[in-house]
Parts: C-alpha cells; sequence; structure tokens
C-alpha cells in the first residue's frame, strides 16, 4: 500500500485544507523506501536531483547547547505552511504544482508548536529548528532543494506528474525516531491533450482488489491529472443487483471482485476514465479466472549463511558486492538466494492469481521483490528463523521457515576504552566480528603466569562474551596492568586466531551510587520527564538506543562517573555502556549499575541499583484482515479489523484516521470503545451507495489504508 495510499488520499485531499500534526512513534512505512532528507545538497547536483537520482541525503545535527534538550520537552507538535508569492504563510495539507508553469517551486515553512507559557529563547528556538527533518515519498515527482537558511524552510520542485507527500518531523525524545510530524499532500499536473485505459485482455479476476490507476496513461509522460472513474454493468435489473452484491468499486478506481463471483454470472462492465474533460472507456469481462487450489513451496528447509556473503583477501574477509543474476561476470558475488511455489489449479491451467510473498520479522529475513510472482528472492539480515508466506489471491497460503546463520570467520579487533578500567567495575571489550551478525561464544584467556601476579581466583574472569560487548573483570588492584588478554572462540575447532586485547589497567574506586535516572515520554502531559528508574520496568521497542545516567554522593570526587559500572543480564536483548543502552533483541534484560565506595567503617563495599528493560518489537507492518469493506446502504456501522502487527509480537498502540472525501475532513478517531489496537467501528449512518470513507492505521513504523464501500441494498 505504500505508493497507493499517497495516490488516492490526495484526490481527496486536494478538496480541502487540513493540517496533521499529531505525536508519531516513527514515520509511516509508505515511505520508508524512498524518504531524501534536504541536507544542503546542490539543487542542480546531478547524484541526489537529476532526472535519476542516486545520492541519500543525511541530517545530523551539529547542536551543541546543553539546555535545548531540556526546551525540547516544550515542544507539542509541528504544523506546515506555504508561502506564497508576498512572503505571506497559509497553513495547508495539500498543494498542487503545475508542470505548464514557471516556476515549478513551492516554499514550504515548518512552525514547531510549543506548550502555553514555555519560556524559550530566539538561541533556542533556532537551535531546537535545526532538528526538522524534511521527507519526500517520491523522489521522481517532487523532493526538497537545498536548503535555503533555516531548516525550519523547505523549498520543494517539481519533476514529473503524480501525487506525492512531503513530510516534516522533529524527533523531541532524542531516539531517532519522529515523535511530531505534519505532511503537505502534492499533485503535479500538467494539462491532460489524452487519457488512454488498457486493461490486459479486458478481463478483471475474481478475489482481485485492483487499483485501476495502474491502468491509466496520459498522452505524455509528463501529463497528469485527478482521474474520477465511473461504471455501468450490463444486463437487467437482476445483473445489476448481482454486480454490487459481488463488486465493490469507487470514484477513485478502487475496484474489489468477490472471489465467490463464477464465469457462469457472465458479469460485464464498462469502466470510463476521465481527466480534465477527457474520457477514455473500457469494455471489461469479470471472470472466475483460474484460482489457486493448493500451493506447495518447493525448499522444505531453505537457509540463509550471512558467511557465504564475505570472501577472504589477504588476512581479512571482505563483504561481496550485491548478487546479480544477469551479470555473467558477478558469479562470485553474494549467491542468490531463491523460493519458489507450485501452484494448482482446478483445471490444470495457469493461475490467474497474484502471489505476494512476506516475512514474519523484516529483521531476520528480507524479501526482495522481483517480477516472477510464483518466486522470491531474500536475504538474510541477523541470526534467527523467521517464517516466509506466499498468499494466494484466492486466500491458499505456503509457508516455511528459513534459518539464518552466521559461521565466525574472524574475530577482527579487541579492545578496551581508555585502556583502562576501576575496581569492582565490569568493563566491556568491544569486539569487531567478521560477519557481524555472529553469536558464537567468545572467551578472555589470561596468561597464567600474569594471573597468578595481579588476578585472584575469585577475581571474577568472566570467559564467555556474547555478541557486541561483555563483562571483562572484577578486580580489586589499584595500579596493576594486565599485559596479556587474548579473545579468542570459545569453540577452539573453528580455528579461528584470538586477537589480543590491549594492555589496561586497574585503579581503586570509590565512589558512591546514589541514583540511576532517564528522560521518559509521559504520555499523560505529552513531554519528556526526568525520572528515577531504580526497580522499575520500562518498556521500549528493539532496535532503539536510549541513554540512562546516574547520579553520585560527591560528584567532585575522582573518578567520578567513569567508575560507575552498567551491565546488561541478557545482551542479547540490551547492551549497555556508561548508560547508553541500545535495545537489539526481544524480551527482558536487567540493568545494574554499581559502584565501589568507602564505607562509614572504612571498608570498600558495593552499592547497586537495577531496572529492567521489557523489549518488544516494533511493528513494522499493519495487515488487515480486508482493505476494502462493503456495507449496505442503511446500516449504522463498519468496521475495519486489524488481523496482526508484523513481527507477532508487536503490539504498538495503533492511532486511527478517518478520511471523508466529500468534506475532506481528517480525523483521529480517538473514541477507546470503537477504536483499539484490533479495530475500528464508525458510523455510516446517512451514507450512500457509492459513498467511500478512507480509514488510515498508524502504528509503530507502520501505516496502512482501507476502504469502506457503501453498496446498494
Amino acid at each position: 500500500m505504500k505508493g497507493k495510499f499517497i495516490k488516492k488520499l490526495m484526490a481527496y485531499a486536494l478538496t480541502a485544507a487540513m493540517v496533521v500534526s499529531t505525536p508519531m512513534t516513527a514515520f509511516a512505512s509508505e515511505f520508508a523506501d524512498n524518504f531524501w532528507v534536504s541536507d544542503g545538497v546542490d539543487d542542480h547536483d546531478e547524484a541526489d536531483h537529476g532526472p535519476n537520482p542516486t545520492g541519500t541525503g543525511t541530517v545530523s545535527s551539529t547542536n551543541t547547547n546543553t539546555t535545548v534538550l531540556d526546551q525540547l520537552t516544550n515542544v507539542k507538535g509541528i504544523t506546515i505552511k506555504e508561502k506564497n508569492e508576498n512572503n505571506e504563510l497559509t497553513p495547508t495539507a495539500s498543494t498542487v504544482i503545475n508542470l505548464s508553469d514557471i516556476p515549478t517551486t513551492k516554499t514550504l515553512v515548518a512552525e514547531v508548536q510549543y506548550e502555553d507559557g514555555a519560556d524559550i529563547t530566539d538561541e533556542q528556538k533556532k537551535a531546537i529548528e535545526e532538528k526538522i527533518t524534511w521527507r519526500s515519498s517520491n523522489l521522481e515527482i517532487v523532493r526538497p532543494a537545498a536548503r535555503q537558511g533555516s531548516r525550519a524552510t523547505c523549498p520543494i520542485n517539481a519533476y514529473k506528474g503524480g501525487f506525492a507527500s512531503i513530510t516534516a518531523s522533529i524527533d523531541v525524545d532524542n531516539d531517532g525516531e519522529a515523535d511530531y510530524m505534519a505532511r503537505v499532500m502534492v499533485m503535479v499536473k500538467k494539462t491532460v491533450t489524452a487519457v488512454h485505459l488498457n486493461i490486459p485482455d479486458n478481463k478483471l479476476y475474481a478475489g482481485h482488489t485492483y487499483d485501476l490507476m495502474d491502468y491509466v496513461s496520459f498522452g505524455s509522460p509528463q501529463e497528469f491529472d485527478v482521474v474520477t472513474f465511473t461504471y455501468k454493468f450490463d444486463g437487467d435489473e437482476k445483473k445489476q443487483k448481482l454486480a454490487n452484491k459481488l463488486v465493490a468499486r469507487s470514484n477513485d478506481g478502487t475496484f474489489k471482485i468477490d472471489k465467490k463471483l463464477k464465469n457462469k454470472d457472465g458479469l460485464k462492465v464498462t469502466i470510463t476514465a476521465t481527466a480534465n474533460g477527457i474520457s477514455a472507456t473500457a469494455d471489461v469481462v469479470l471472470s472466475e479466472g483460474y484460482p489457486v487450489t493448493k500451493m506447495v513451496m518447493d525448499n522444505k528447509k531453505p537457509t540463509y549463511a550471512i558467511d557465504e556473503d564475505y570472501k577472504k583477501v589477504g588476512d581479512e574477509w571482505k563483504l561481496l558486492p550485491n548478487y546479480d543474476p544477469n551479470d555473467p561476470n558477478n558469479k562470485e558475488n553474494r549467491k542468490a538466494r531463491t523460493l519458489k511455489v507450485t501452484a494448482t489449479t482446478k483445471s490444470g491451467k495457469p493461475t490467474t492469481d497474484d502471489i505476494t510473498w512476506s516475512s514474519s520479522d523484516n529483521r531476520i529475513v528480507r524479501i526482495i521483490p522481483q517480477e516472477d510472482d510464483k518466486g522470491v528472492r531474500f536475504e538474510g539480515l541477523a541470526v534467527g528463523k523467521a517464517t516466509i508466506t506466499a498468499t494466494a489471491t484466492s486466500g491458499k497460503t505456503a509457508k516455511v521457515n528459513v534459518t539464518v546463520t552466521a559461521k565466525l570467520l574472524q574475530i577482527k579487533s579487541a579492545t578496551i576504552k581508555n585502556n583502562k578500567t576501576y575496581s569492582g567495575k565490569t568493563t566491556p571489550i568491544v569486539i569487531e566480528r567478521v560477519p557481524k551478525q555472529n553469536t558464537d561464544k567468545l572467551k578472555v584467556v589470561i596468561d597464567k603466569k600474569d594471573e597468578k601476579k595481579v588476578v585472584k581466583a575469585k577475581a571474577g574472569i568472566n570467559p564467555v562474551i556474547t555478541p557486541a560487548n561483555d563483562l571483562v573483570t572484577k578486580l580489586n588492584y589499584d595500579g596493576k596492568e594486565i599485559t596479556s588478554v587474548k579473545v579468542e572462540p570459545a569453540n577452539k575447532k573453528l580455528g579461528i586466531p584470538a586477537e589480543t586485547v590491549k594492555a589496561f589497567t586497574v585503579h581503586q574506586s570509590d565512589v558512591e551510587l546514589t541514583d540511576v535516572k532517564g528522560v521518559v515520554f509521559d504520555k499523560a502531559s505529552g513531554k519528556n520527564k526526568v525520572t528515577s528508574v531504580d526497580k522499575k520496568t520500562v518498556n521500549m521497542n528493539s532496535n532503539r538506543m536510549v541513554t540512562y545516567f546516574a547520579t553520585v554522593k560527591d560528584p567532585t570526587k575522582a573518578p567520578g562517573l567513569d567508575a560507575v559500572s552498567w551491565t546488561s543480564s541478557k545482551e542479547t536483548v540490551a547492551t549497555v555502556d556508561d548508560g547508553r543502552i541500545k535495545v537489539i533483541g526481544d524480551g527482558s534484560a536487567k540493568i545494574t549499575v554499581s559502584s565501589v565506595y568507602k564505607n562509614t567503617k572504612g571498608k570498600f563495599a558495593t552499592i547497586k541499583k537495577s531496572f529492567t528493560i521489557k523489549s518488544t518489537p516494533k511493528c513494522e507492518e499493519i495487515i488487515l484482515k480486508s482493505n476494502i469493506v462493503t456495507v449496505k446502504e442503511g446500516a449504522k456501522t463498519a468496521t475495519i479489523n486489524i488481523k496482526q502487527q508484523s513481527p507477532k509480537k508487536a503490539n504498538d498502540t495503533v492511532k486511527w484516521y478517518t478520511y471523508d472525501e466529500k468534506t475532506g475532513e481528517m480525523k483521529l478517531q480517538s473514541d477507546p470503545k470503537t477504536a483499539t489496537n484490533k479495530k475500528l467501528t464508525i458510523a455510516t449512518t446517512g451514507k450512500r451507495a457509492g459513498d467511500v470513507i478512507t480509514v488510515i492505521a498508524m502504528a509503530g513504523s507502520a501505516e496502512v489504508e482501507a476502504k469502506i464501500v457503501v453498496v446498494a441494498k
């Protein structure tokens, strides 16, 4: 639904101005593949702004004002306004750029909204504006131009006809994800001189949902305008009733045929597409086609070994370029992993069903689209298992579990930060592995001769190192240098050479830990709050990085916070380095913060504080039971149901919006009785046959659109 959401919604949005500024946990998935960020690249740079842009554009804030974080808690939203030729700003949610006009540019300005009464200086406002990010949903149609002064101002340039959206967002809690976002729908048009409607074989098949815009073309590639569709079914009153029962359609080109339709029904329809007063028609037969009755996955136990993507060059392993099966000179590059299904029909003829592919966890296995809809390429991104599902239009499915492995090829480096540590502190060794996804156990080896000199048997050398960082030692010696520490695989049969850690020194600590705090977003107030997290559970999505901080009794006392130890009980869930917590997996991990200090009796003791990180995956896809729901004229309500969030363990809060094509209103549905994480029920009283309500569900980084189509009784 990535492209279709913008294309359809824009056709409605042009009739009314609306500003959307809502708290968001992340950007909508429709933009995930082609966001571009305005970063001041020259507007005429071919790499980023030509007809075939290759650049991606990145933003990194250079702000060093330490008071900005505090003031960000006063941010409550962001809006977009359009600047006209008189430099006047007007709130807008939709705009039109005509390629026939000169210039083909608009200027948008994002305004950050602050809490009433917030005392923020102009300097702080300017620093906060530097955190604004601009993005386009379709670079080929419209994209942000080079930065001009403040990041709050964004000129946009049009290149070809079509629909796109421009979003402005701001990350309030500094977690790398947008908390507030506003967007403008953009239509780039050029006067239409001809309209063509070409439906293959003039047939549409049962069980399919079509976007008829896919079959529309104009007089030239640059031409574009809003297209309205009308339908005329052949036959008597009986055929008309059958058509209303089996076919849901709307004037934006949404056309859904019930899978119960049979060839004997003999339904025919004349479809007319009209733009700029010019029309094209197609006489179409609605056919049962050849639906899939059985589907079997050819490969029963597919695997993906990430280590096979590497080749040894000299003493190092290098990642191979992407595999290109069409390049005969590229045979040494990454192997193509493919899956295919055998689809059977009742008649034995090739199926007319579409087959779509999905992964249960895109963080482990990523689907790579290809033209053959009966096969798919896939890539392993992390060690684990994920289910790949092939789904036919008829509803038949075939599933298979893909196992992803990553054999250790090389321990590239092992280092200790600052080459020193403190008594009682758990010190991480940073390991660089090849491949980095490898999760084999490693161990620390200390020369026995050195061990007798500097390390007591009860000192607690932890011999096991898991994926990224791990515990090294808890020592009690002041000023002692460890000179021979190596990291090697726990399984010696792998034959991987050990990597020597640089020498480090252990110093005596005397720092009393008093509290552990974090910046937490408070839903009730809508603000960030600095709060103690001692003995509490903190819920967050995986693939996030957040910062907590410790306080000590005497901040002026050396070595201070450097001697405070941070550990994670389960580093496959979360790793921690001096309060910087990286959540990398699902589950729970106990974060322990401790320090060694001299108590009132003059003896060294350890003080500890802890809290639990509970991680669930962020929703990356919302799967609806149906993207189009039909309801008969006169019905009081209609319901859109969510089948599941993906990955399966995701359980993010779902926000529902409705968009009325007649009034141009986009409205948040906030009644907890009718808008839940599972479904949305909305009133349809007074709606007539042919009316369409657009429903949008957002959760995590996902967004999906559904249609409620009112049909005759």
